[in-house]
């Protein structure tokens, strides 16, 4: 089998858009083969009127070694990206003589037609089919922040963030310097945006679980919304969300309640019901007690056939203060697959509108419009709508006071937007990218929102708003809540899953002040002297005890239930300080090696302290769904 046919059925399945490209492409005219003394080829292409070698015209292989291993000195390449590949050279050498602790591999070449030819010219079989190389070869530039996205999360790369090398293949770099500058500032939006998702602190995190548990009458009783996946397939949806703009058209959603699912975000709901406009669905996710404002002084007869779809982290209070029916919706976090009881886990983002999005997907929608999702501040400066409950000039959030940037408007060349905004912007990109159907964005100001088809709302309601959606009739005949026996079932099984939590905690914590002593005595010892290379050798083993420490209680079933989520951000800041240490050319390795062992002391000491807290809320909730327990098995007769 020649080399091209074996290089195109290794990307036919793992790169099928690589796969159409190259398929379509003809021999280049403007580069040519040439050979060399060395019998490794080389190639002329022609840059501006002008024919450059691509690779050393004597011995390009040579060359790359030269490079890869003598000029560039890499410190610390656990990931590393190659801007550009050429005819491959510097990537064969880098593989041949590949690190111990190089982890993972980002490959990328703007120019399709360098593809083409070492396709052609080698088996590049070996660095097309591993796991842990990733080739994002002829991406264009308005591809690259989802390919790159896409890349990070399934790499895990973010804990790489300061423990990445670039490699610049010097002929592709130099002519298309602009793309690959372009390709290094969205890898690190990428580590930023994916960072931002994961959160910065684990008290926030153990605030979700506590009101998680909390709540615990509203997870087990309420339905979830699975109950309606799939039942508005093909009914348009149009997400209300609460930006500046919504003052501009809200109106035109009057009467038009029975042509689709009306999805409002909480903050939204008083703007509506104000204007005369019932919403089917109200999404909200956040945990802080203002979310309660957003439900206050409604009267429960203003939200019959409003149905709130809420996760059980809000808070009680907010919960409390919605007078009308609720459903279940859960986020994808290890918490909710701990506890196992399914009401319908969804890939929710970090926004009540990009929940929206998530929710009207799941129950079939299409297409979906978004309405007031400026994701930018007004040219006055204002916020958000008239009429919610924070009012329109939030001070928390003004230019003055947030973390500001340009990005492409809807209607402008640029809007002012904050890092925030700009963060659910970026997961509506992620949502559309993986969604089968149309999303139409039909809020009039704000910023672009890259795979929705941009046009005002009047014009979007002839167009798509064309059948009776019965949305009141679908959700009031589908739901059904759970009967006493099964809400006895789930709360034994709740019971039974919390109080072995509690206890695997007790084991955690136990194992951690072990190693925390452990670790202590070590360096204490370590200080009293020894051989320097013994010390290393020593230091080595040591360091990697404490990982397989760290890896068999993190590798836990419990501990990945109930701390993963809390701790992930812990856990991630950790990992790339303990990365960002080169294991190359370092000026004292063993002043290194010590820091790496005393950083373990804070690792087994914060996840001691936390997971005791974790423990205490555990046992503290457990009596609280106890009770209810109790409660139900002394009532008679099955009701809902």
């Amino acid at each position: 089998m020649d080399h091209f046919t074996k290089n195109m059925n290794a990307i036919k399945d793992r790169y099928p858009d690589l796969y159409k490209k190259l398929k379509r492409l003809k021999p280049p005219k403007n580069i040519k083969i040439v050979k060399t003394p060395s019998g490794h080829p080389t190639a002329k292409w022609r840059v501006n009127g002008k024919w450059e070698f691509l690779h050393d015209p004597q011995n390009p292989r040579a060359e790359a070694e030269r490079f890869v291993f003598e000029e560039k000195k890499l410190a610390n390449p656990r990931l590393v990206i190659f801007l550009g590949f050429g005819l491959g050279y510097q990537v064969f050498s880098f593989l041949e003589r590949r690190p111990p602790v190089n982890q993972f591999i980002i490959l990328t070449e703007k120019d399709l037609r360098l593809i083409w030819i070492a396709f052609h010219r080698f088996d590049l079989t070996p660095m097309l089919t591993r796991d842990e190389i990733f080739c994002l070869f002829g991406v264009e530039e308005e591809e690259l922040f989802l390919r790159i996205t896409s890349v990070v999360e399934k790499g895990g790369l973010v804990r790489f963030a300061k423990a990445f090398e670039i490699i610049e293949i010097a002929a592709s770099y130099k002519v298309n310097k602009g793309y690959y500058g372009v390709f290094l500032e969205t890898f690190k939006q990428a580590l930023r945006e994916t960072l931002n998702s994961i959160g910065n602190d684990p008290k926030d995190s153990l605030i979700g679980l506590d009101n998680t548990l909390a709540n615990h009458r509203f997870y087990v009783e309420a339905p979830g919304i699975n109950q309606l996946y799939g039942k508005f397939k093909k009914v348009p949806a149009i997400i209300v969300a609460t930006g500046p703009s919504l003052n501009k058209n809200i109106d035109q959603l009057k009467g038009i309640e029975d042509k689709a699912l009306i999805i409002s975000v909480d903050a939204s709901l008083k703007p509506l019901l104000k204007h005369g406009i019932t919403p089917h669905l109200v999404t909200s996710l956040e945990r802080v007690p203002l979310v309660r404002k957003f439900f206050t002084r409604i009267p429960p007869e203003e939200l019959k056939g409003t149905y709130l779809v809420a996760i059980p982290l809000l808070t009680k209070d907010s919960l409390e203060a919605y007078k009308g029916e609720k459903i279940v919706a859960l986020r994808a976090f290890a918490h909710y697959f701990w506890l196992d009881i399914d009401k319908g886990i969804l890939p929710i983002g970090p926004s009540a509108a990009n929940m929206g999005f998530t929710v009207a997907e799941a129950l079939g929608c299409d297409p979906i419009i978004l309405m007031g999702q400026d994701l930018a501040y007004a040219p006055d400066g204002r916020t958000h709508a008239a009429d919610n409950a924070l009012g329109e000039k939030q001070e928390a959030i003004l230019p003055e006071r947030a973390e500001t940037l340009w990005v492409k408007g809807n209607y402008t060349e640029k809007v002012l937007t904050t890092a925030t905004w700009h963060m659910f912007l970026k997961n509506f990109e992620k949502l559309i990218e993986s969604y089968g159907g149309t999303c139409v964005n039909a809020t009039e100001g704000g910023a672009f929102i890259p795979g929705t088809r941009v046009m005002a709302f009047r014009e979007a309601t002839e167009r798509y708003l064309n059948q009776t959606a019965r949305a009141p009739e679908v959700i009031a005949d589908t739901l059904k809540y759970p009967s006493i026996s099964e809400k006895r079932e789930m709360y034994d099984k709740l019971i039974e899953v919390v109080g072995k939590g509690a206890r695997d905690l007790e084991k955690f914590m136990e194992e951690c002040e072990t190693w925390e002593e452990k670790i202590e005595s070590y360096l204490e010892e370590e200080e009293s002297g020894g051989q320097r290379a013994d010390r290393y050798e020593k230091n080595t083993q040591f360091i990697k005890e404490i990982n397989d420490a760290k890896s068999k209680m993190t590798g836990h079933s419990a501990y990945w239930g109930i701390m993963y989520h809390i701790m992930q951000s812990f856990l991630m800041e950790k990992e790339i300080v303990l990365n960002a240490v080169p294991p190359y050319h370092n000026p004292d390795p063993l002043k290194a090696q010590r820091g790496i062992i005393a950083e373990h002391i804070d690792w087994f000491k914060t996840n001691r302290e936390i997971i005791g807290r974790t423990r205490d809320i555990l046992k503290k909730r457990l009596r609280g769904i106890k009770m209810r327990a109790r409660a139900l098995k002394e009532e008679r007769h099955e009701t809902a």
